[in-house]
């Protein structure tokens, strides 16, 4: 599993753990900016596209970004999909996803740095 399907699977498991219908696709590709998401054509159905300029912690709080407006989707908190008129940085949805992005990063580190390896012990390394 690669480390941005692992940190999908992560953010699921987190924001989502009652969820256990839901499709999300990562692509990477070219655009302008850094990472939107947005709704597939079946229910709960997402497509979260990354700028291939982003590696390392940079794609990862993208991909964590867009899971938290999917979680916001699914949940009915905000209407994330919906045109709006508020300033992006105003807008309590993207208030929200900027400052889980940073604390999903903080426990993606940390559950991969005590992964359990299969002898059952804890790995500082792996």
């Amino acid at each position: 599993m690669s480390s941005k399907d692992d940190a999908l699977a992560f953010a699921c498991k987190r924001l989502l753990p009652r969820i256990r219908k839901i499709f999300v696709t990562v692509r990477i590709c070219n655009m302008d900016v850094d990472a939107d998401v947005d709704q597939g054509y079946d229910d709960r159905e997402y497509v979260i596209r990354i700028n291939r300029k982003l590696a390392g912690d940079d794609l990862l709080t993208a991909i964590f970004h867009e899971m938290v407006h999917i979680k916001q989707d699914i949940r009915k908190e905000y209407p994330v999909f919906l045109p709006s008129t508020i300033p992006y940085y105003d807008r309590p949805w993207e208030i929200e996803a900027y400052k889980m992005q940073e604390v999903l990063l903080l426990e993606y580190q940390k559950h991969i740095n005590n992964r359990i390896i299969p002898n059952n012990t804890v790995s500082k390394d792996s």
